[in-house]
């Protein structure tokens, strides 16, 4: 078995201990639509796709938590510091190279808020996995006024294509609010 294969394994025994009941499946369904989007992604952008909610399995019911912060952006700054931390050393404890590590730890570190080409596919990837399986146990548990700004958040951060891509999922997830 190679390191890649290894890496994902332990990221889903990781995720598996998220307390966010669809984690391992919104981890494994952001790589899907990273794929749908950019089939020729390469490996570091794939285990950053898997990976980049890790914080949330790593810490468990210890996990960050958005009452914690002053804001929500001070929370998915911290989030995604985090998982960047938590992924590297993961990385290193596989022996991945060093230029590897550095990479997925920037995806992960940015994928709230893109910035280069990949980091915005990889957040397009992940809005749109929200939309399609992590909306209806959010809608379920947080309740409509928190889920609508949820909802809002992850489309508004798309990129023109990802809107694209998602515009029916939103509106389906906004018909949900609705009724």
């Amino acid at each position: 078995m190679n390191n890649i294969e290894l890496a994902k394994i332990e990221i889903a025994k990781i995720i598996k201990n998220s307390v966010d009941a669809p984690a391992g499946l919104h981890s494994t369904n952001t790589l899907e639509w990273l794929l749908k989007i950019k089939p020729d992604s390469d490996e570091a952008l794939q285990i950053a796709a898997l990976a980049h909610d890790i914080e949330r399995g790593f810490n468990g019911e210890n996990r960050l938590r958005v009452k914690s912060f002053a804001n929500y952006d001070e929370y998915k700054e911290a989030h995604s510091l985090e998982g960047s931390l938590i992924i590297g050393d993961l990385l290193e404890m596989l022996d991945f190279d060093e230029d590897f590590v550095n990479r997925v730890q920037k995806f992960v570190l940015n994928h709230e808020i893109g910035g280069d080409e990949e980091t915005n596919i990889l957040m397009d990837a992940d809005s749109l996995s929200y939309m399609e399986v992590n909306f209806d146990y959010y809608l379920q548990y947080s309740g409509i006024e928190k889920t609508r700004f949820k909802l809002d958040y992850m489309y508004d951060r798309m990129t023109e294509r990802g809107k694209i891509v998602g515009k029916e999922l939103y509106q389906r997830c906004l018909k949900k609010l609705i009724n």
